[in-house]
């Protein structure tokens, strides 16, 4: 990558210990709440960094790669080289973190197969991810009908959209009992979502199901 003259540098975030990642992870949750935190740090014990299997990528000036062209080039080749891109976009609710185009999981030889299928490794393996996080990202079920406008009572913690899409990011959210006035009914990524016009006059959405 540093050859063909991507923005990457050659330092990265690779093995850390337990008392460096429980640090870590009360650096973030004091300055953004555990809620927020749980969303792209792992606890001390659940973090993939304290197996030495996995990296973060930076780019020159040391910060996480977030380039698009250094991102797109190692999400279609990590693979040739036995890593594959562990947390990708639309996948918070499978795998219980936001995606990271920077972090890597060394596989071995099955990481052209995981990547062929574009599956995260909850999903190819079949084990369940997020634990802590799980119930925090999974939308509480639809009733079987819903008016096309009124007042919608929430049951569970329901993340807040600019678009009705899964990998859009979360801009606030709604707690269980909480209730929103919404004038819109759609269906969208197979899912059904409320709609309504925020203080701010822009459009907002919530899957519901």
């Amino acid at each position: 990558m540093i050859n063909q003259g991507f923005n990457v540098g050659k330092t990265y975030s690779g093995f850390r210990s337990y008392e460096t990642q429980r640090s870590l992870y009360q650096t973030y949750a004091n300055s953004d709440g555990h809620a927020a935190a749980d969303r792209y740090s792992a606890r001390a014990g659940h973090s993939e960094h304290q197996t030495g299997l996995a990296y973060d990528f930076t780019d020159k000036s040391g910060r996480l790669l977030e380039d698009k062209a250094a991102a797109d080039w190692l999400s279609h080749n990590a693979h040739k080289y036995g890593f594959v891109i562990r947390y990708l976009p639309g996948k918070e609710a499978v795998t219980g973190y936001m995606d990271e185009p920077w972090h890597v999981r060394y596989i071995g030889k099955e990481a052209e197969e995981i990547y062929a299928s574009r599956k995260t490794l909850e999903e190819y393996y079949g084990f369940d991810g997020g634990d802590y996080e799980k119930s925090a990202t999974t939308l509480q079920p639809s009733p079987t009908s819903i008016a096309p406008k009124g007042v919608y009572t929430f049951t569970k913690r329901s993340s807040i959209k600019a678009e009705p899409k899964m990998s859009s990011l979360e801009l606030a959210y709604y707690d269980a009992g909480e209730t929103v006035n919404y004038d819109s009914v759609l269906t969208s990524e197979g899912r059904r979502w409320i709609s309504y016009i925020s203080y701010s006059g822009n459009r907002r959405y919530i899957a519901i199901s």
